[in-house]
């Protein structure tokens, strides 16, 4: 098997990857079976970025340091790394789309693997209106903003802003308010991953609002379409003892934005 071995820029995850190229070699990451990632989440999100970008379909395998927060990753362990290869349980994740405008007209597409985050860039709350497949029905959020989590990132800040957990590999998406003053006409939603989100930016010049994702950030934005982009393929692969299979199979009740 041709392995593509990456690694945070931390000595010790140099060092682990030190140890795996002198056991298995290194290959191209083009033409490897797999790309295997050493480090925390931020080291796996850049890894699964570079296959949605580039090499759609290419399955991660990860590793956390011991000091690292790493949900996305196994366990590390030098030794028996092709068997866990073979063994590992693929996870096909959907990335999502965010096609964003900003006060000044200029355009960009941003992809996220965790989440897509709107937030406040001042001390004056954010005013936003969500709209859901383009339907009249429309709904008011006040406050630090809002979040569109995957399955894979919902128990991150997600979870943490008062959202709830979704099942790997269920086609859902979890829509979550930040911060919410009492007079949003709002509630948190999980929707099918075939929706479509339009959110408008209330008076972008004096509330300024700026979009971010683990990777990246675009600010000043006026509106932005978000979806779950069905054309690209990303593939996590988990030790068979390290999925959660409370989350494979709890399905939670699909609601709308009110």
């Amino acid at each position: 098997m041709r392995i593509s071995f990456v690694a945070s820029p931390k000595p010790a995850a140099q060092e682990i990857v030190r140890q795996l190229v002198r056991l298995h070699g290194q290959s191209d990451t083009r033409d490897a079976d797999c790309i295997v990632a050493v480090g925390g989440d931020g080291t796996v999100l850049r890894a699964l970025h570079a296959t949605l970008l580039e090499m759609s379909g290419k399955p991660v395998f990860a590793m956390r340091l011991d000091d690292s927060v790493g949900s996305l990753a196994n366990r590390l362990d030098v030794a028996g790394l092709p068997d866990r290869l073979q063994s590992a349980r693929p996870i096909s994740l959907k990335p999502l789309k965010a096609a964003v405008r900003d006060t000044s007209g200029r355009t960009n597409t941003i992809y996220g693997i965790n989440e897509i985050v709107l937030l406040r860039q001042r001390l004056q709350a954010a005013k936003l209106i969500v709209t859901m497949n383009r339907c009249e029905k429309s709904a008011r959020l006040i406050g630090d903003g809002v979040l569109v989590s995957t399955p894979i990132g919902s128990s991150g800040y997600n979870r943490s802003a008062g959202g709830p957990i979704l099942p790997l590999g269920s086609s859902l998406m979890v829509l979550t308010g930040l911060a919410l003053l009492r007079d949003s006409n709002w509630a948190n939603a999980v929707i099918d991953d075939t929706s479509i989100l339009d959110v408008a930016v209330l008076d972008p010049e004096h509330r300024p609002v700026r979009l971010e994702t683990n990777l990246e950030e675009f600010p000043n934005v006026s509106e932005v379409r978000i979806s779950c982009c069905h054309d690209a393929n990303m593939i996590l692969l988990f030790d068979p003892d390290a999925v959660d299979h409370a989350r494979l199979d709890r399905r939670p009740r699909q609601d709308s934005p009110r």
